[in-house]
C-alpha cells in the first residue's frame, strides 16, 4: 500500500511539472500574439479596416 501511494506521489509531481510547464508555454504564446495584435501587422490592418470601414480612405 506503501509503496502504491509513493508511486501515486510521484505521479502527481510529475503531473504538477508537466502543468507548469505548459502554463509557461501558454503564458509565452499569449504575450507573443499581444505582441502581434496590439504592436504590430495586425494593428496596422484592424486601423485600416476600421478606416476603411468609416470612409477615412477614400
Amino acid at each position: 500500500m506503501e509503496e502504491r501511494l509513493e508511486g501515486t506521489e510521484k505521479e502527481v509531481l510529475g503531473l504538477k511539472e508537466v502543468m507548469l510547464e505548459l502554463k509557461k508555454a501558454v503564458d509565452q504564446m499569449a504575450n507573443d500574439m499581444r505582441k502581434v495584435f496590439i504592436g504590430g501587422e495586425m494593428s496596422q490592418y484592424f486601423r485600416w479596416v476600421s478606416d476603411e470601414t468609416q470612409g477615412k480612405n477614400e
